[in-house]
Order: C-alpha cells, then sequence, then structure tokens
C-alpha cells in the first residue's frame, strides 16, 4: 500500500497553524508565541516541513547558540534554544500525525543544548531599596508586585493572575487554582505581604493587578535599566525569596517547597547551600 501523499507546507506556515490549534489551547502559549516569531526570522521557516532535515536542525541550534541577545549583550542562552526546539518537535509530531506535511521528526534526533545548573542571582540590599524607592514613587502597583513576590516566593504569572475572590487576608492564605505545574497551590502570606495587598483597592472579586504578562514584563525592564541594575530577572525575586526562607531557619524543606510549589526536592537541592552555612555560623 503507497504511503499516503504529503501535504506542502513551509515551516512558517505550520507555525501559525500550530499557535491557532494547538498552542492556543496551551498555558504558556504567549511564550511559543515569542519563540514562533523567533524561528520565523531563519530561512528554515521557508522551507517545506517533508524536506527539512536533521541537520537543517543542527544548522538552526548552532547558528542561534552563536548569535547575541540584542536586548541582554550576552550569547543566546542553551535553555532558550532548547525551548525553541521543543517547540519544533510538537509541531512536527503534531504535523505528522494530524496533518499529513511531513512523515518524520527530524527534531528528535538532534543533540540538544546543554542547560545550566540554574542561575544565583541574588538581589543586594541597594537593589532592593532603589527598586522599592523606585516603584512606590512611580507605580504603587509594581510596588506591590515586587514586595509581594519577594515575601511568597511566587512566580509572575501567579501574582499577576491573582483574583480577591481566592485572597482571605483574615486568614491570611492566597488560593492559586493553577499553578505552572498543573496544580492548585495555597501560598500562605504574612503579615508584609498582607499589608502590601491591603495597598490596593480591595473588592470581592475581580483581578488584583491589571498587568498583561508582556505589559509588565516591559515595566520591569524601563525599571531595572533606569535604576543601571543589571541582570536581573524578575523571576530571580523567587530565587531570592526562597533564598530567604532557607536562611531563615525555621522551616524545612517541606514547608518550604509546600509555600513554593516545588513538586521535585531535586529542585531546592540548589539551596541547602545556605543551611550549611548558617549552621556553621
Amino acid at each position: 500500500m503507497p504511503s499516503p501523499r504529503i501535504r506542502k507546507m513551509s515551516l512558517s506556515r505550520a507555525l501559525d497553524k500550530y499557535l491557532k490549534t494547538v498552542s492556543v489551547h496551551k498555558k504558556g502559549h504567549q511564550q511559543e508565541f515569542y519563540r514562533s516569531n523567533v524561528i520565523k526570522r531563519y530561512p528554515i521557516a521557508l522551507r517545506n516541513m517533508d524536506e527539512i532535515t536533521t541537520v537543517d536542525i543542527a544548522t538552526y541550534r548552532d547558528v542561534r547558540l552563536a548569535e547575541i541577545n540584542p536586548r541582554t549583550g550576552k550569547p543566546i542562552t542553551g535553555n532558550t534554544v532548547r525551548l525553541e526546539l521543543a517547540l519544533l518537535s510538537s509541531l512536527f509530531n503534531i504535523a505528522r500525525v494530524e496533518w499529513g506535511t511531513c512523515r518524520t521528526n527530524p527534531v528528535e534526533l538532534v543533540r540538544k543544548p546543554k542547560v545550566s545548573s540554574g542561575r544565583d542571582r541574588r538581589l543586594t540590599s541597594s537593589e532592593e531599596r532603589r527598586l522599592s524607592r523606585y516603584f512606590r514613587e512611580k507605580n504603587l502597583m509594581l510596588y506591590v508586585i515586587f514586595h509581594l513576590a519577594l515575601e511568597t516566593a511566587m512566580r509572575q504569572g501567579e501574582i499577576l493572575a491573582l483574583r480577591w475572590e481566592h485572597i482571605d487576608l483574615r486568614h491570611g492564605v492566597a488560593h492559586l487554582p493553577e499553578t505552572k505545574n498543573g496544580h492548585s497551590r495555597d501560598v500562605p502570606l504574612s503579615r508584609r505581604a498582607r499589608n502590601f495587598l491591603q495597598m490596593m483597592p480591595v473588592n470581592l472579586h475581580g483581578n488584583v493587578f491589571d498587568y498583561t504578562a508582556s505589559g509588565f514584563k516591559n515595566a520591569w525592564r524601563i525599571a531595572t535599566q533606569r535604576l543601571r541594575i543589571e541582570d536581573l530577572h524578575f523571576h530571580d525575586l523567587r530565587h531570592e525569596a526562597i533564598s530567604r526562607f532557607f536562611e531563615l531557619g525555621s522551616l524545612n524543606v517541606m514547608e518550604i517547597a509546600a509555600i513554593s510549589g516545588h513538586r521535585s526536592m531535586n529542585m531546592l537541592k540548589r539551596y541547602t547551600h545556605l543551611r550549611a552555612w548558617l549552621l556553621v555560623s
């Protein structure tokens, strides 16, 4: 029995179709939209899917790894390229099974870039004071978001998705119905966290914050640039908050994992040196 005829479709068109029919139903669809736009800037996007080989994918990988990020002035990270290849691999798998635009997935056999063990960027006391002062003067909502991140270790997306009906200020709990790992979580709110939240107009229902992910990302970039703070991502505040939990010495690893939402203890191993340092001191 002859193989079914392959439908011709360029990678660029396939990415557009994937975004509209597959990615839109994912939590990370905005990130996949950005990655898709990056991929479409390269010659590989003009090729038909059935013509793309492992060599083409490997070439794309190597070109990306050799480039400099214009925003940071540093090389494109291996993790960035891994995520782009993951998007392509998912696309080829869907196209092979459901669209009939290719017979194989050329991404599967290509070596993936190594990923670093993780950032270890700590927020300095000077940076914290400057950012706090800047946000307090410029935008109260940014001020609250900044301090809430340091008090709770919540992710950016979790903070921006907070709704008043899920916050119990009396008992000090914020309920997150859906998190990055697909599970709900109750986040304890310290007295300081509750005080910061009460700076916002408190309602019975609706979003606590008005920022979109892209709008907040832009506001954070502008703030760090104006204050000349280098290489500080908003996600670093989560790392900072978890580090402070360990440094308190009053919480065990399981309790910290429950607060932060880490479902794997391996993810928290990078912080154990902080507890050891405290024991020595």
